[in-house]
């Protein structure tokens, strides 16, 4: 058996999800698609009375798991839903092929936390963009892309920063990005944003104002997440207005 198990956005698991990976022979947790804290971990091992053993992309994105599952039960815990990123869906196909059993548990995402901690409303997003650290010959604009196309429809955009091993992109980086990217288009898109700082998290926080005003700010440290805003309704503008900076 393979059970994909959500932990949320604060790493908690469900009862369901308690259940599963108690009843499971080993339990993996990655840490690719999302920043597990360390005690998060401690927690969820207490709980469940098993050793989590953490992975990172390498191992994730081969075949590892999967093998795994053919001849004992494996837990993969998952930072948010596990089914938020498209990464697992490989492992849900490869399993369905072998033969393999699958349980998935479903918990909170970025997705849905995100536009509900900051006041906005689900149905007025957009598509989802993501916003990729530039390297040597390797270059997107397509977040800032996706955003222009979702403010011509009054929509909002969700904006993920990227994430690797060593570092989650910070706001300050974050904003560089958008200003090079924007000089690349040669045209000003982004003007005011929604800054999410760590959600679900102790020291979780949200700031909403000009973006010129927002990089002078120390607004903490990662994971962060943005939303960049479409056309506001009142009740959105006097939500928003808690965290006006």
């Amino acid at each position: 058996m393979l059970a994909l198990i959500g932990l949320g956005i604060s790493g908690d698991l469900t009862l369901r999800g308690k259940e599963l990976a108690k009843k499971c022979d080993e339990v993996y947790a990655e840490v690719y698609t999302g920043i597990l804290q360390r005690n998060w971990i401690k927690k969820i091992e207490k709980t469940i009375k098993k050793k989590i053993i953490v992975i990172w992309r390498e191992i994730l994105e081969s075949d590892f798991i999967v093998q795994k599952a053919k001849e004992k039960n494996i837990a993969l815990l998952v930072v948010g839903d596990p089914l938020a990123a498209t990464t697992h869906y490989i492992h849900l196909q490869d399993a369905k092929h072998a033969g393999i059993k699958i349980e998935i548990v479903h918990n909170s995402s970025i997705f849905i936390a995100a536009p509900g901690k900051a006041g906005l409303q689900y149905y007025k997003f957009g598509k989802t963009a993501t916003l990729a650290y530039w390297r040597k010959n390797y270059e997107p604009v397509s977040a800032l892309e996706i955003i222009k196309e979702n403010l011509k429809t009054g929509l909002h955009t969700l904006l993920l920063l990227d994430l690797d091993k060593t570092r989650p992109m910070d706001a300050k980086t974050a904003f560089t990005q958008i200003e090079r990217m924007e000089t690349k288009l040669g045209m000003k898109i982004v003007n005011e944003l929604i800054v999410l700082r760590r959600v679900g998290w102790k020291d979780e926080k949200i700031f909403y104002g000009k973006i010129s005003k927002l990089k002078k700010m120390n607004l903490g440290y990662a994971p962060f997440c943005f939303i960049i805003p479409g056309k506001l309704h009142f009740i959105e503008k006097e939500n928003l207005a808690e965290f006006q900076t």
